[in-house]
């Protein structure tokens, strides 16, 4: 054939050859992706079966906070997986020997705080002779961990609806977890003698909310001290689980 100007010729292409290839890429990308959430999933509940107090890696707890950091300043929606891998140092294959993907990343953030509240919360409301003394505990012990964990807490009530039923669900049994202490120690109060609340449920969803709160408003250099606002949801709380003692209702109030 003879060549002319501006002329070219075809190159032979071999078709087969090329959708061989990319087929064995489909499935080299496939199975990389798989082994990829299979390691990242063991790794997952093998650090989910750790006590919350066991210390994490270097790398894996530059990666958790680095996380925590970008949720609680952006929102989960808003912060990327390739965000978080930049802003931990990591690339994204090193992150995801820690994690399978974002909401994984979230869920292994509340697994260990739930996991450290919930024993906090236990040992709490286990010290103390009576139920009055418990209750102190357990206030005490519940405004403690919100204000030093005010992020993680934060995440937990307002990142619920974005992320998939399958992990909510799994958050909700944790925080029931952590409200069954409570409800265990008022109807032990109440078996006492000791409360007598005009709605145990409400009396507990009240003291609850309060301690909840306070991670929302206080201040290290405010008017009060922590020890001084402790005292002061105490008195409230021991208030709401005592307000039936007297059988009478404040003016206004009655039916």
């Amino acid at each position: 054939m003879v060549r002319t100007p501006g002329h070219r010729h075809p190159r032979p292409q071999n078709r087969p050859l090329l959708r061989l290839m990319h087929i064995d890429r489909s499935i080299y990308d496939r199975r990389l992706l798989t082994l990829r959430s299979r390691r990242a999933t063991m790794n997952s509940s093998e650090r989910a079966a750790k006590s919350p107090d066991v210390e994490l890696a270097p790398t894996e707890r530059r990666l958790m906070e680095a996380a925590q950091a970008l949720f609680a300043t952006k929102g989960y929606s808003a912060v990327g997986i390739r965000e978080i891998a930049r802003e931990a140092g990591l690339t994204i294959g090193s992150l995801y020997h820690y994690a399978a993907s974002k909401e994984d990343l979230f869920l292994q953030l509340m697994r260990r705080s739930y996991a450290r509240a919930n024993a906090r919360a236990r040992e709490a409301a286990a010290s103390g002779s009576t139920p009055v003394e418990r209750l102190a505990s357990l206030v005490r012990m519940h405004v403690l961990s919100e204000v030093s964990e005010p992020s993680v807490w934060r995440l937990n009530r307002s990142e619920l609806e974005v992320i998939s039923a399958e992990a909510r669900a799994e958050l909700v049994v944790l925080r029931d977890e952590f409200e069954q202490t409570w409800r265990q120690l008022i109807e032990d109060g109440i078996a006492a003698g000791s409360f007598a609340p005009d709605d145990p449920a409400i009396a507990r969803f009240s003291i609850i909310q309060i301690c909840n709160g306070v991670s929302l408003w206080y201040r290290p250099d405010g008017r009060l001290s922590l020890d001084e606002i402790v005292a002061i949801i105490f008195r409230q709380a021991l208030a709401l689980l005592r307000a039936g003692a007297s059988g009478t209702q404040p003016a206004g109030l009655s039916s």
